[in-house]
């Protein structure tokens, strides 16, 4: 298009991205609240009301003013977990219990301290028990520990050594703790630290044999005595060894990965992945009846996860099912749990759209992972870096030098470089929630942005004419402006330039620079 310029004239250099869902223009910060989409999504902030879905909630306003999506506490009473700041509705299909009262005010909610053997755990009450029924043994829950290392600190066991008594006109003996010795009521009790009732110098009538056995809350497999009491760990090479029938020691035969189907040695490991075992039809020991059974997951048949390194039994784990080779959060990806029992691995998907994503905890050295709702709805109330990042309660990123400009009348205007007097940064999702991107509408309108170069003429030039220079804002002239700005389109939401997640590029997925020259 030709027009008559000035001798210094503006054009506006504007770059409009063609999302997975396009829109143009400018359009009212007033969005409606959609209980659900139609896209099946919870609580989502929509362009249109006829985005939402017509047999639930829609109004007007924002999401944590409605009653359906207000935020609370979501208290899952299966896993003992307590997430703030999810909206009523999200925990609801969630199967969880809502509350309008903060995590700290719930006693539910309140952290004790789980004993679990020779371990602890600074968790709630209910996870404590899961913790107890995942390792298969009881536990003890003490609620006047109120901090983590108090907790950690109260994990100790009583020293073990060998109860020597009389009984019938017999010395004989029991392998226990030195308390349960002195509290036993037995006759003519001698309490012998780490000394097993095998020791010659007891003179017991306990004697060493080639039998072994599991003990309860025990990974390993132990050699017995002919009083039933165990001895050490089974090592093979020791069966007829005095001085390992003597005292209690720690077991020299292990490999480190937990001595998975050994023939002989029983120093199990069950974070590496076995634990002792009755043996079968095909396993052999060269002495006893038991074995450390390989508790690993060492495949799956499933096509589109990748194990990564093998997984042991009864640990979580969480897992994305993005194909592409790119990060994750793309257009159809969603966030699974993983889990590895008795050898198999099986897969659990936290939601469609991203409304959930996978958390992963390995405080303990075992995997755990949960599906959690995404955080991410009162991202863009968020005016500082601080409040942003405030991980306990909320998922989000700051991402400083641009913000969300609106006018007097609330009127949106696009993305806007910080200055002086405007906010330093914004701050959206830290993972980018999936949406119905065949809707047209919702929050990918707060993608949009225009930059205005301003031009200045300059002096003729060796060919007679007078060229134009960029003066300001020259920078949005060059790709890295275009490129943070479908980054920001990106975090939003299923927006921007992007693939799937198989690599599948969105049938809108080129950017399109729109510019006015000036007339030369």
């Amino acid at each position: 298009m030709h027009f008559k310029m000035a001798e210094k004239k503006i054009y506006a250099f504007c770059i409009f991205f063609m999302f997975l869902i396009f829109l143009t223009g400018i359009v009212s910060a007033a969005f409606f609240c959609c209980e659900k989409t139609k896209g099946g999504a919870w609580c989502q902030s929509m362009g249109s009301e006829s985005d939402c879905d017509p047999n639930y909630g829609r109004v007007q306003t924002s999401c944590d003013a409605t009653s359906y999506c207000r935020l609370g506490t979501c208290i899952n009473q299966q896993e003992g977990n307590c997430m703030p700041n999810t909206p009523q509705k999200v925990c609801e299909e969630d199967r969880g219990f809502w509350s309008d009262k903060k995590r700290d005010d719930l006693p539910q909610c309140q952290l004790g301290c789980c004993l679990i053997g020779e371990q602890a755990a600074f968790v709630t009450h209910v996870a404590c028990n899961r913790l107890g029924s995942l390792y298969g043994t009881n536990v003890s829950y003490r609620t006047n520990i109120k901090d983590e290392l108090q907790c950690l600190a109260s994990a100790t066991s009583y020293e073990k050594g060998a109860c020597v008594y009389e009984e019938d006109y017999v010395r004989t003996c029991k392998l226990t703790t030195q308390k349960a010795c002195q509290d036993s009521g037995l006759s003519k009790v001698e309490f012998h630290k780490g000394y097993l009732c095998t020791a010659v110098e007891l003179g017991t009538n306990c004697a060493p044999t080639e039998k072994t056995k599991c003990v309860e809350n025990k990974d390993e497999v132990y050699f017995i005595d002919t009083c039933n009491n165990i001895g050490n760990v089974y090592d093979s090479s020791k069966v007829k060894d005095v001085a390992y029938w003597t005292k209690i020691q720690e077991p020299t035969c292990s490999d480190n990965a937990g001595n998975k189907n050994s023939r002989s040695c029983g120093d199990c490991d069950y974070y590496a992945g076995s634990i002792c075992k009755g043996k079968k039809i095909g396993e052999s020991t060269d002495y006893g009846d038991y074995i450390c059974k390989n508790l690993d997951c060492t495949e799956y048949k499933g096509a589109d996860f990748d194990l990564g390194s093998y997984p042991r039994h009864g640990e979580t784990w969480c897992a994305t099912d993005t194909k592409s080779g790119q990060a994750n959060n793309l257009p159809g990806s969603s966030y699974y749990r993983m889990v590895c029992y008795n050898g198999e691995v099986t897969i659990e998907q936290c939601d469609v759209f991203r409304q959930k994503i996978c958390i992963e905890n390995n405080s303990l050295g075992f995997g755990i992972a949960n599906c959690r709702p995404n955080l991410y709805l009162d991202c863009f109330g968020q005016n500082n870096s601080d409040d942003c990042l405030l991980r306990e309660e909320r998922d989000c990123q700051w991402i400083k030098d641009y913000y969300f400009y609106y006018d007097a009348a609330g009127t949106f205007g696009g993305i806007q470089k910080s200055n002086s007097s405007s906010p330093a940064g914004m701050c959206v999702p830290l993972n980018a929630p999936g949406m119905a991107f065949w809707n047209e509408g919702g929050i990918c309108v707060l993608g949009s942005a225009q930059c205005i170069v301003k031009y200045e003429r300059g002096l003729i030039d060796k060919w007679g004419k007078k060229p134009w220079k960029p003066i300001e804002n020259k920078e949005c002239l060059e790709a890295a402006w275009a490129n943070k700005m479908n980054d920001i389109c990106m975090s939003l939401g299923d927006c921007g330039s992007k693939v799937n997640y198989i690599g599948q590029e969105g049938y809108k997925n080129k950017d399109v620079v729109k510019t006015q020259a000036p007339e030369v």
